[in-house]
């Protein structure tokens, strides 16, 4: 017997093409879990796209789960996380290679 799903997935930011920038994730994670100290991941620098956390996936609903490779489109390692404040005010965490300029 074929199986039937009960509704169509939700794919968001399980991909580049289906991500979301970090300021915009960030807005939207406080606008449905509150959290007002939360530092989005930035997984895409070239676009600046966020992380969906499990605890935002939950609430949303969110089906699909990306995957990070071990290195982001740059060829740099996903490790060395540390805080950084956008041109918007938002404050991320991004990969330890970022550095600003200025």
């Amino acid at each position: 017997m074929p199986h039937r799903a009960d509704r169509v997935p939700v794919d968001f930011g399980s991909t580049a093409v289906t991500g979301i920038h970090v300021s915009a994730l960030t807005r939207l994670r406080r606008a449905v879990i509150g959290d007002l100290q939360y530092r989005v991941k930035v997984v895409e620098p070239y676009q600046m796209l966020g992380e969906l956390d499990a605890e935002l996936l939950d609430k949303l609903g969110i089906d699909v789960v990306g995957i990070l490779g071990r290195k982001n489109f740059f060829g740099i390692e996903n490790r060395g996380w540390k805080p950084f404040t956008l041109f918007d005010g938002t404050e991320v965490l991004c990969r330890g290679f970022l550095r600003p300029q200025g």
